[in-house]
């Protein structure tokens, strides 16, 4: 639950930069050991297909290989490809292979994550550097581009809003490919139990950052703010990430579409917030000061809990 309230949750699954790890690291070694190219492409195909069966095809798992066993197929011919065109198709193969998949949030969140990195975190960074070192910048831009294309697809499962979800993953995210790699290691030692606890030992520090990530972001004051739920609040927070891409990346010469942004963002904004504050801290202001008792009549009779006799018709 707390990894949900700080957009931590894909930390726990597997990712297109899992199996690019996987893929990568078999790629180096095999060009250490002066392999040829077929043998490399050949090597990390094979890898990738036990990385695959040891954490299981879920969705997410199954676009990630199909994407890198693409690109591997284009290395091997010698035409690699644009990012955005290998998501295109390895997306369409997953579909026509398994029409299901249309249906899975996973796979959703999935591609729209891996599209939002591959077409927005650059114009983000590019935005962000206007006004903060671009060391920083490109940190928070990849955090920032996950964020707004899988929120409106989030809400549907959660109606709320994690406010500190780009700052927790650019705090957790370079802990995930130590914590990759080395918990992979720890699997592939199972035969040896002593090299197996110590990689376990070492798998467990970056671990446990992104697990105390996500505990503090989750205590903070206002970590989750409520949304609408349903295509209402698909809707809003759509064009509500629209309107915020557009006063990143927009220059300041189109003052008229930045200004629309804006207003659209503070009114969006402040609306979360107001809405926040009644269903929280701000609750008891909105109830008369003479009632001492509420109750809903939803039609199951009377409520009678520890001693407590309580009519909804006479209350209500």
């Amino acid at each position: 639950m707390r990894r949900r309230l700080c957009s931590l949750s894909h930390l726990t699954a597997v990712s297109g930069a899992n199996c690019a790890l996987v893929v990568g690291l078999v790629f180096v070694a095999a060009s250490a050991l002066g392999a040829r190219r077929a043998l490399r492409v050949a090597g990390a195909a094979a890898a990738l297909a036990g990385f695959v069966v040891l954490v299981t095809p879920e969705p997410s798992v199954v676009r990630a290989a199909t994407m890198s066993t693409i690109a591997m197929v284009a290395v091997l011919l010698g035409r690699p490809g644009a990012g955005l065109a290998l998501l295109a198709l390895a997306t369409a193969v997953v579909i026509v292979a398994d029409p299901w998949l249309a249906s899975s949030i996973g796979f959703a969140l999935s591609v729209a994550a891996t599209g939002a990195l591959l077409v927005l975190s650059r114009p983000l960074a590019a935005g962000l550097a206007r006004g903060m070192p671009r060391a920083l910048a490109l940190t928070l831009a990849v955090p920032l581009a996950a964020q707004l294309a899988c929120g409106p697809l989030i809400v549907l499962i959660e109606p709320s809003v994690a406010v500190y979800g780009v700052v927790a993953n650019a705090l957790a995210a370079p802990a995930a490919p130590a914590a990759t790699v080395l918990g992979l290691a720890a699997c592939l030692a199972a035969p040896v139990p002593l090299l197996q606890a110590g990689l376990t030992a070492l798998a467990w520090l970056p671990a446990s950052w992104i697990a105390q990530t996500a505990l503090v972001a989750a205590a903070l004051p206002g970590a989750a703010l409520p949304w609408l739920a349903g295509g209402p609040g698909v809707a809003t927070l759509a064009v509500l990430g629209g309107a915020i891409a557009v006063l990143v990346v927009a220059p300041r010469s189109r003052r008229r579409l930045r200004l629309l942004a804006a207003a659209f963002t503070a009114v969006a904004a402040g609306v979360a917030l107001g809405g926040g504050l009644l269903g929280g801290p701000a609750a008891p202001w909105t109830l008369p000061a003479a009632w001492a008792i509420v109750a809903c009549d939803v039609g199951q009779g009377d409520a009678n809990r520890n001693g407590l006799h309580v009519s909804p018709g006479v209350l209500g």
